[in-house]
C-alpha cells in the first residue's frame, strides 16, 4: 500500500503547475488524486490529509481544464465524503457556479455558509477571495467583514487571519472606489506593525 503525503501532493502539483498546465495535464492530475482518494486498498493517506481533500484537488484541476460538469460532480462527491469538513467543498462549488455563469447559484451557496457557525475561517476566506476574483466586490467586502468579525471574536489579540480579512476588505473597497473607513485604517496600522508593505 502506498502512503499519500503532503509531499506526494506537492510533487504532483509541481509537475503540472496550476498557472501554466495544459488542460490534459490538469486532467491527469485530477485522475491521479481521484485514484488516491477512492482506491483505499492501494492508497493510504497521511495524518492531516483527507480523501475529501484529495477529491477537491481533483475538482479544482478539472475546473482549470474546463471540465465544469465533471468538476462539479467530483466536488459534490467530496462534500458527501465521510472525511469532509463542514462546508469544505463549498468554495470550490461557488467557484464552479461562477465559471458556469450562474452567479445566483454562487450567492445562494455562500449564503448557506454565512448562517453556519461551524464554518472554518479558512472557508470564509476562500469564499471572500472567490467573490473578489469574480468581480463581486460588494460581497467580497461583506465576506471579509464577516471573517474579520469571526476572527476577532476567536482571539483576544489581533491575529494573522484577522489582518488577512481586513486586507481583503481594504482591496474590495479600494477597487469599488469607496473612501477609507476605520477598519481600513486599522488594516494599515496592523500591516505596519507586522512589517508588511502598506496597501495602496
Amino acid at each position: 500500500m502506498t502512503l499519500i503525503t503532503w509531499e506526494s501532493i506537492e510533487g504532483l502539483e509541481r509537475r503540472a503547475p496550476r498557472a501554466v498546465a495544459t488542460p490534459d495535464q490538469h486532467r491527469a492530475v485530477a485522475e491521479t488524486v481521484t485514484a488516491w482518494a477512492t482506491d483505499e486498498a492501494a492508497f493510504d493517506v497521511d495524518d492531516g490529509i483527507t480523501r475529501a481533500h484529495l477529491l477537491l484537488v481533483g475538482a479544482e484541476h478539472l475546473e482549470m481544464a474546463g471540465d465544469l460538469d465533471d468538476a462539479r460532480r467530483l466536488a459534490e462527491t467530496a462534500a458527501a465524503h465521510p472525511s469532509a469538513e463542514p462546508f469544505g467543498a463549498r468554495p470550490t462549488l461557488i467557484s464552479l457556479a461562477f465559471a458556469s455563469g450562474d452567479a445566483d447559484r454562487a450567492v445562494a451557496l455562500a449564503d448557506e455558509v454565512r448562517a453556519a457557525p461551524d464554518a472554518g475561517l479558512h472557508i470564509v476566506l476562500m469564499i471572500a477571495e472567490t467573490f473578489e476574483l469574480n468581480g463581486d466586490l460588494a460581497r467580497a467586502e461583506r465576506w471579509n467583514t464577516i471573517g474579520a468579525r469571526r476572527a476577532s471574536t476567536a482571539s483576544l489579540a489581533p491575529t494573522e487571519q484577522y489582518l488577512t480579512f481586513l486586507s481583503g476588505r481594504f482591496r474590495a473597497r479600494r477597487d469599488a472606489g469607496k473612501p477609507l473607513d476605520g477598519l481600513d485604517d486599522e488594516a494599515q496600522e496592523l500591516r505596519a506593525e507586522a512589517g508588511l508593505d502598506p496597501l495602496v
